[in-house]
């Protein structure tokens, strides 16, 4: 058994499939999380000197560049979650909070813009319905 890392020509895996259709929104919600810190290390970790091919930091060397394929894979699957998130029907308000984060923080994260992050606020609202919830006095 070799013990070097294979190339993109030697054929590592370019492609990232999670079975997600047997998951819970909580469950959803665990994958999301834990994904979304994976990326931001590996984010880091390209950003560092040593995955550069030169000192003004212009181009990825073969490590940088397959950092960058893992984190690019990695965000396929947050947005895979978060597709899924918007197939299911929520039975009850806790799930139907795990849908609302799902459906509502990759703007949080990415969107710059407080009133385009409001707009898609509004609208993940208006389309998650009200489970139906007996409170007891």
């Amino acid at each position: 058994m070799s013990n070097t890392v294979p190339t993109a020509a030697e054929g590592y895996p370019n492609k990232m499939q999670l079975d997600l259709t047997a998951l819970s929104l909580y469950e959803l919600t665990t994958v999301y999380e834990n994904l979304y810190t994976v990326f931001n290390v590996l984010g880091g970790a390209v950003n560092q000197p040593r995955c550069y091919k030169n000192d003004d930091r212009t181009r990825y060397n073969a490590a940088g560049n397959l950092l960058e394929d893992v984190s690019d894979m990695i965000a396929e699957q947050i947005s895979a979650v978060v597709r899924e998130a918007g197939t299911r029907q929520p039975s009850n308000e806790r799930d139907r909070g795990y849908k609302f984060f799902l459906l509502t923080a990759d703007e949080m994260w990415t969107n710059v813009d407080p009133e385009d992050f409001l707009s898609v606020t509004e609208r993940v609202i208006a389309e998650l319905p009200r489970c139906d919830v007996r409170v007891r006095s």
